[in-house]
């Protein structure tokens, strides 16, 4: 991922307030904190080398 400018939205779509990038492992470690079940299906796919 390339991080090209700030985030933009439509007017009725959801306000993004940070965009933060991270390897792979670290984005696992910081969705499990608010997602585990997602967290996992990350962690799962990293694991296949699909990401």
């Amino acid at each position: 991922m390339e991080l090209t400018g700030p985030p933009t939205n439509p007017d009725d779509g959801e306000q993004v307030v940070a965009v933060t990038p991270l390897s792979p492992p670290e984005a696992v470690t910081e969705l499990a904190k608010h997602d585990a079940l997602h967290a996992d299906v990350l962690a799962e796919a990293i694991d296949r080398g699909l990401v």
